[in-house]
């Protein structure tokens, strides 16, 4: 159980990976360096439900005990000085005593990230324990600690405070900036571009390989990409927005292809690509290259790199689920009627009243505007309604207006005897038949 439980609130989480991005992005039981390392380290412990320092050995009944102890006591606090101050100073004998294997190569790991010469020490000591830490420490290579790199359209966020979250939802290029902060994160650098004058991009996929696809394919699948991230942002913050609020920017990220054929959003993207291109082709193409090798040669590295794209799958999954109407149109339909069977919509009665009627007191123009009266109704009532269901009730919404404007016109220009299709809005008529087809089978 404790695999997935969290240590700060105790919330139980169906799957261990929800945990993880529970304890990596939570504003309120979001751990720290330090804090992870020993919380995954006493995962294996907890099935005897017995918690040990690593430093000190003091036994603890309960891993958020243990966690206290870490932050809070001498053993935390030492080992973190020696992790912030080692990369710029020669270990003495006692702290090499006291470091771990694993402390050790945490930091050749962030020197790595930091882009840093690998950390080495002159110190010699005629015990064998020490002289084994220090060849340890010594002889791990940047290959062996390599940084799981994530595939194309696999990418993590970085951890983000609520306030940065939603300032960057609501930016006047939430797609551009979003792109910017994820693919700054060195586990994200995964394209690049062969050759500058060529069109193809190259990407690092989910089977461990070094694909390539034109380059305005790949702008269409980097702005997908775009939204998927900026709705699994959406996702972290809705606890704390609105249904209203979520709705509106749900809305607008939806809407970001129709942005971006004005050419002002185009050409931002535009830039922003070339940018990346131009400064990291060159180093991402040997971090790319370098870590298919690593992938397929170390076992280890490749297990860790197939549960990461595990882990975002049931993420995505998750994220699909919950991005899901709780009241979808069928429902709706069940409940209010089908308007591609409404008396007030067959063409004999629209007929009928265009030819005798103003069209403002015509079947037609009342009936679709009750429909969106009665639709905002049932969702308002309905306790199960979430911001999606708003996002897909507005949808319907301006696609009723748009038919009611189409109709108006028709009857400006309607004489007796004109022939005509009465307009009803497409995504009706698409799940009218999408049920026909469902009862068939």
């Amino acid at each position: 159980m404790a695999n997935r439980t969290c240590p700060k609130c105790n919330t139980l989480f169906k799957f261990p990976s929800f945990l993880k991005t529970h304890i990596t992005n939570s504003v309120r039981c979001k751990l720290n360096e330090i804090e992870l390392i020993d919380f995954y380290k006493t995962i294996e412990e907890s099935k005897t439900n017995t918690f040990n320092c690593k430093h000190c050995k003091s036994s603890f009944t309960r891993n958020a005990t243990l966690l206290y102890h870490n932050k809070n006591s001498k053993c935390g606090k030492s080992h973190k000085d020696i992790q912030t101050n080692i990369i710029n100073r020669v270990l003495t004998t006692e702290e090499i005593d006291n470091i771990t294997l694993e402390e050790a190569k945490n930091l050749l790991r962030n020197q790595n990230v930091a882009n840093t010469k690998p950390i080495t020490t002159n110190i010699t000591n005629n015990n064998n324990s020490n002289n084994n830490t220090i060849n340890n420490i010594q002889n791990i290579t940047i290959n062996q600690n390599i940084n799981i790199i994530n595939p194309f359209t696999n990418e993590s966020i970085p951890n983000l405070s609520f306030e940065e979250m939603l300032n960057l939802l609501e930016s006047k290029k939430p797609e551009i900036e979003i792109l910017k902060l994820v693919y700054s994160d060195i586990q994200n650098n995964n394209f690049f571009k062969y050759n500058m004058n060529k069109q193809g991009v190259a990407y690092l996929t989910s089977n461990n390989s070094i694909d390539t696809v034109q380059e305005e394919q790949f702008r269409q699948n980097i702005l997908k990409n775009s939204k998927d991230l900026l709705k699994t942002m959406l996702l972290i913050c809705t606890k704390n927005l609105s249904i209203k609020k979520a709705s509106v920017i749900y809305s607008r990220i939806d809407n970001i292809e129709t942005m971006l054929k004005d050419a002002v959003y185009d050409i931002d993207l535009t830039n922003y690509l070339e940018t990346q291109f131009r400064q990291n082709s060159k180093n991402n193409k040997k971090k790319l290259t370098d870590f298919v090798s690593n992938v397929n040669d170390n076992q280890e590295v490749k297990e860790k790199f197939y549960k990461t794209i595990e882990e975002n799958k049931l993420l995505k999954d998750n994220k699909n689920l919950i991005l899901t109407p709780e009241i979808p149109l069928f429902k709706i339909n069940e409940e209010l009627g089908d308007l591609t069977t409404a008396i007030e919509l067959n063409i004999e009665n629209v007929i009928n009243d265009f030819t005798f009627k103003k069209f403002d007191d015509s079947s037609y123009n009342k009936y679709m505007k009750a429909r969106i009266r009665n639709e905002e109704l049932y969702i308002k009532k309905n306790n199960k309604s979430n911001f999606v269901d708003y996002y897909e009730l507005n949808k319907r919404k301006e696609q009723i207006l748009n038919s009611i404007d189409k109709m108006k016109e028709i009857h400006k220009d309607y004489m007796n005897g004109d022939l005509f299709i009465v307009n009803i809005p497409e995504i009706y008529k698409t799940e009218t038949t999408r049920k026909s087809y469902e009862s068939r089978q």
